[in-house]
Order: C-alpha cells, then sequence, then structure tokens
C-alpha cells in the first residue's frame, strides 16, 4: 500500500497537484501565460537543488577522496547539477502526465529503478 506522504525522491510529483486549482483560476482570469508561470517555478526551485547538489558535491567528493584536480571536481559537480536538473524534470512530467497520486508515485518510483539499474550500462 502507498503512503499519502511523499518521500523526498518524489518531492517534486506531489506540488503539482497541490498547486494545480490554483494555476487554473488564475490562469482562467487571465493573470499570467502558461510560459511566464513554468519559468518562475522554475527559478524558484533552482537554488535549493543548485545548493544540496553542490553540497553533496563537496562532501562525497573528498571524502571519497578523488583525484584533488579543481577540473575534476567541477565536472564532478556539473554531472551531479545536470543529473538533479534531469530527475527534476521528469518528476515535474510524470506529476504532469498521470491523473492520480498513487499514479504518479508508482510512475516515479519504476522511472527511477529503471534509471538506478541501466545507468551503469548507458
Amino acid at each position: 500500500m502507498l503512503s499519502s506522504r511523499p518521500t523526498h525522491e518524489f518531492e517534486y510529483i506531489v506540488p503539482v497537484k497541490d498547486i494545480s486549482g490554483v494555476y487554473m483560476r488564475e490562469r482562467a482570469s487571465g493573470l499570467y501565460r502558461l510560459s511566464a508561470y513554468v519559468l518562475a517555478v522554475m527559478t524558484t526551485e533552482i537554488l535549493p537543488a543548485l545548493l544540496m547538489s553542490s553540497m553533496f558535491a563537496i562532501i562525497v567528493y573528498w571524502m571519497v577522496d578523488l583525484m584533488p584536480a579543481g577540473a575534476n571536481f567541477i565536472a564532478h559537480w556539473l554531472v551531479l547539477i545536470l543529473t538533479a536538473s534531469t530527475f527534476q524534470s521528469f518528476g515535474l512530467l510524470i506529476s504532469v502526465i498521470m491523473p492520480t497520486l498513487a499514479l504518479k508515485i508508482t510512475m516515479g518510483r519504476g522511472f527511477l529503478l529503471f534509471w538506478l539499474l541501466t545507468c551503469k550500462y548507458i
């Protein structure tokens, strides 16, 4: 049975359900276009994603004792930032496509499992 509480890996699936009513009401009154809304949402969510990925990169890179070169660390950091942004985008896509929260979480788990199992071979 699925829990109604979101877990940390699915934090971008639930907010779309919570704000869809507000968005539809404000869009119907002509307050803003879809592109302005998406840009505003992505702008406000990029800073926490950057901060969390940066903290993770700094801690893990030096704890694992990878090659202590600046270019290698920057490459490691960029890969983490791009990976986090990609999965955030896929979470938002799944939340828009799936009609119910249970389907959203199930599809999110399936997507995550698929990528975790196959990312080594791609």
